[in-house]
């Protein structure tokens, strides 16, 4: 795979928006079936969705908008995107606009093994970055959709906005706390109409109240999810309460709540002094073989 990338072979999956793949055939030599022997894919620039990366990256610089704001624009406008099956249909969110704005490939820079799926202990896959040094890099300028100044303009712009989110440099918010938006209910409040969940959003306009609104439509516009519906925080909260007192806080719920929370306790009491009586014992045959070995030393055995 390392040699096919050097030759401009694409070795991924689906291809990045704004490309389309192409079979590449042996003019010479046959499969099995005596068809023409595929050699590889290459990627092909796809106009239509190049001039949507085209305009994306001018947004973000010329006219300075954010990721969300591109991604609602361009929802709004009915613009899709395949989606991760790939399929069409796909709606942009402001991740799949930051992607497109960092992948230098939009510059005909193509480059492979870049990161490398990881397995964790608990199952989940992740992505690593792997050092510069592994990377095989190739230039492509056929490939290439914005102009290396523009590119290298939205790498500026990131580059700065990152080091804001950071609080370094002039004009940050360093040393200024900005309070969460939270609540206890959030990531149980979902909306009827897509079934996103709802996230907590302070009001505009100096209100210090904060709100439920769908998380999906702030991120991705009104033409993925209509639903404006907005709960203030505070007041849905007390409802919550007012029936969980209604239904939980009866002195029999109540007794039982707190039975199960003290079983609960005394069990993982019990799990870390075993873990810990382990431990002990690991310890102890450890200095014993020490022991062992420093006598063996001074007897000059062995």
């Amino acid at each position: 795979m390392a040699a096919k990338a050097r030759e401009g072979y694409w070795c991924g999956g689906r291809p990045p928006y704004g490309y389309r793949r192409k079979p590449i055939y042996d003019p010479e030599r046959k499969d099995i079936d005596g068809n023409p022997l595929r050699i590889g894919v290459r990627l092909e620039v796809e106009p239509k969705e190049a001039e949507i990366v085209r305009k994306i990256y001018e947004m973000y610089v010329h006219a300075g908008f954010g990721f969300r704001r591109i991604a609602r624009i361009l929802n709004n406008r009915g613009i899709r995107k395949r989606d991760r099956f790939g399929n069409p249909g796909g709606t942009f969110a402001p991740t799949v606009v930051r992607s497109i704005l960092k992948n230098p490939i939009y510059k005909g820079l193509l480059i492979w093994n870049r990161t490398e799926e990881i397995l964790t202990r608990d199952g989940r896959e992740l992505k690593r970055v792997l050092p510069p040094e592994e990377w095989v890099v190739c230039e492509m300028p056929e490939l290439a959709i914005v102009s290396e100044e523009l590119w290298e303009a939205a790498q500026k712009r990131l580059e700065e906005n990152k080091k804001l989110s950071k609080g370094v440099g002039k004009g940050t918010n360093k040393g200024v706390g900005r309070p969460r938006m939270t609540s206890f209910l959030r990531g149980l409040v979902e909306c009827a109409e897509c079934g996103a969940k709802f996230v907590v959003r302070g009001s505009r306009g100096g209100s210090h109240y904060r709100y439920f609104v769908c998380g999906k439509r702030i991120q991705r516009g009104e033409a993925v999810c209509s639903n404006k519906t907005s709960i203030r925080v505070d007041r849905l909260e007390q409802v919550v309460l007012e029936m969980l007192k209604e239904k939980v806080y009866e002195p029999e719920a109540f007794r039982y709540l707190v039975y199960r929370t003290a079983k609960e306790v005394e069990r993982r009491l019990k799990r870390r002094l075993g873990d810990l009586g382990k431990l002990m014992r690991e310890k102890r045959a450890i200095e014993a073989k020490i022991e062992r070995l420093v006598d063996a030393i001074e007897s000059g055995v062995g």
